[in-house]
């Protein structure tokens, strides 16, 4: 599992990984890569509206 937020002020920067192995299927890993970003976006906007209240 590769996550990471970046923080600088009020801009982020997401970025997301998998770990390839022999037996990986290149789909289901862009899948999860893209699965894993679209969690963090929203703990990113979830954060931003609690910020603005």
């Amino acid at each position: 599992t590769i996550r990471t937020i970046v923080c600088h002020g009020r801009r982020a920067s997401v970025q997301v990984g998998a770990g390839i192995v022999a037996d990986s299927d290149p789909k289901a890993e862009w899948n999860e890569t893209c699965s894993k970003a679209r969690g963090l976006v929203l703990a990113l906007r979830i954060a931003a509206a609690g910020a603005r209240s």
